[in-house]
């Protein structure tokens, strides 16, 4: 029988700034809602955007429900784009309503909707390994890069086009679940 011997990490690397962060916006709702038309609203309009939709989490534990999606969309080689989405229930039950001549099956239910989103750099792994994690030095290029030549690109135009695209998809949800005037500001 073989040891296997896991060598403490490396604290000594320099810390790379790959991750720009934008602005998370929160959506409190209290009330009767179609869960799945939200969920595959939700989803159709970020696959239309061009998002790659993971459902990372699942939880359902009543009566509580917990939905994590991770949203993917490929920018350049180099950056690409990331959109969370958090559904939280409490308190849910299932509830028939009737509309118009149908009997619909509806949730009712205290939710919290999280979106947030961030522009990530240097993701890809080519054949297994990331290039920009193999040496220090590397690894400082990228903090050089990241921090001095493209920081105010990324800042000013991608990460502010993503945040104003998120923006939409709250205004989106806010529309379905009828809890503000119809249009926005923007």
């Amino acid at each position: 029988m073989t040891e296997v011997v896991v060598p403490p990490p490396d604290t000594s690397l320099p810390r790379v700034l790959d991750k720009f962060d934008a602005p998370t916006f929160m959506v409190r709702f209290k009330g009767v809602v179609d869960f799945d038309a939200l969920y595959n609203m939700v989803c159709k309009w970020l696959r239309y955007r061009k998002f790659q939709v993971y459902e990372t989490t699942h939880k359902y534990k009543p009566p509580e429900i917990e939905v994590v999606l991770d949203c993917r969309r490929k920018k350049t080689g180099y950056k690409r784009d990331r959109v969370k989405v958090h559904f939280h229930m409490f308190k849910n039950r299932d509830v028939e309503v009737m509309k118009g001549d149908k009997i619909v099956k509806m949730m009712e239910v205290r939710m919290t909707i999280r979106f947030s989103c961030y522009v990530e750099t240097g993701y890809a792994n080519y054949f297994g390994w990331n290039r920009w994690r193999t040496s220090k030095l590397t690894m400082v290029l990228q903090n050089i890069l990241n921090r001095y030549i493209l920081r105010k690109e990324i800042d000013s135009v991608d990460a502010d086009a993503l945040y104003y695209e998120l923006y939409d998809l709250q205004k989106k949800v806010k529309d379905f679940l009828k809890m503000e005037a119809h249009g926005g500001a923007y």
